[in-house]
């Protein structure tokens, strides 16, 4: 055999070896990934919840998660409907969904009434060891884990303290709640006692859905509130809207503990970055999705609280803000 004839057969095997390894990467290149199904219980409607460019999708995307390519999202909201959580749980369960995700403490109870198998990330819920969610915060145990948000009650007196601050003649205050949300009673239940030192008297009123702003505000004007304080409330950001409106126009300082709500107009927030929370929750769907049982993963704590100020409410209302405020806070909004 001649020497170009050797180099001649080389060459051949050698294209063929290549070819056929280009044919056996191009394949694996064409495989799909694995397609995840996330279900999502939602206390907020779901287009709130889910926003695209909200910290929760946002964070997921920077895993590598990305909607219609290889997670499927399936969200179900009850507002004002709770009565019809443990129905849309079960229904989410057998959608044969990777992980649910929980948001809010009436969800999170639906999903642990609805599962034992499906891993549960809970996010924004509220002692979720009183509320036998999970058996500790290190060891959770079962299927359930997730990043909790609702503060203790000593946050929710400290914004009072400091409304007091900018508006020391407020002494009854109109707490707007959603009386289903047991994270919401579990602190209600120690707020009048802890409020009485600061001279405060509490007069709730309920907001479940939508139909209820209305009235609230006939509520807030019966019990002359010199002030609302704002808990989480099942309503979207134009019903939000109408009570900072309302509060403007009616010149009732507003406080609250969900960051969120000092963007939206509310006078002074104090409480968790909740951004950091929900992106605290995705990294923990990201680990379930990964292969990591909950019972494994600790319930997360938020690891900041955040003093927001909106001067542009305060200006509206009238108030300055003390300097020993301002030096203190995290946050100014014009």
């Amino acid at each position: 055999m001649t020497t170009r004839r050797r180099g001649g057969i080389v060459i051949l095997i050698l294209g063929l070896v290549l070819t056929v390894l280009l044919a056996s990467f191009t394949a694996m290149a064409q495989q799909p990934g694995k397609l995840y199904r996330m279900g999502y219980l939602s206390y907020l409607p779901c287009g709130q919840s889910l926003d695209p460019n909200g910290p929760f999708l946002q964070r997921l995307r920077d895993l590598g998660y990305f909607e219609g390519r290889n997670l499927v999202v399936e969200c179900r909201d009850a507002i004002g409907r709770f009565d019809r959580l443990p129905g849309l749980a079960v229904e989410l369960v057998r959608l044969n969904i990777d992980v649910l995700v929980s948001e809010g403490t009436p969800q999170s109870v639906a999903a642990k009434q609805a599962t034992t198998t499906v891993p549960v990330v809970m996010v924004g819920v509220g002692d979720p060891v009183g509320n036998r969610l999970v058996a500790s915060l290190a060891r959770p145990g079962g299927n359930i884990t997730g990043a909790a948000m609702f503060p203790t009650v000593d946050v929710v007196v400290k914004a009072i303290e400091l409304l007091k601050e900018i508006a020391p003649g407020v002494s009854r205050l109109a707490v707007l709640w959603d009386p289903t949300n047991r994270a919401l009673v579990s602190i209600d239940e120690q707020l009048a006692a802890a409020s009485r030192p600061l001279r405060i008297e509490l007069r709730r009123i309920s907001v479940r859905e939508q139909k209820d702003v209305e009235a609230a505000f006939a509520a807030a004007l019966d019990e002359r509130a010199h002030a609302l304080l704002v808990h989480p409330l099942p309503v979207g950001p134009p019903d939000m809207q109408r009570i900072w409106d309302f509060a403007r126009a009616k010149r009732l300082p507003t406080v609250t503990f969900w960051e969120p709500y000092a963007r939206q107009g509310v006078l002074l927030s104090y409480g968790p970055l909740v951004a950091e929370v929900y992106r605290t929750a995705a990294v923990l769907v990201d680990r379930v999705l990964k292969g990591t049982k909950p019972a494994d993963l600790p319930v997360e704590l938020p690891t900041r609280l955040r003093m927001v100020i909106n001067l542009g409410t305060a200006n509206a209302l009238g108030l300055t803000i003390p300097q020993s405020v301002l030096l203190r806070t995290d946050e100014v909004i014009p």
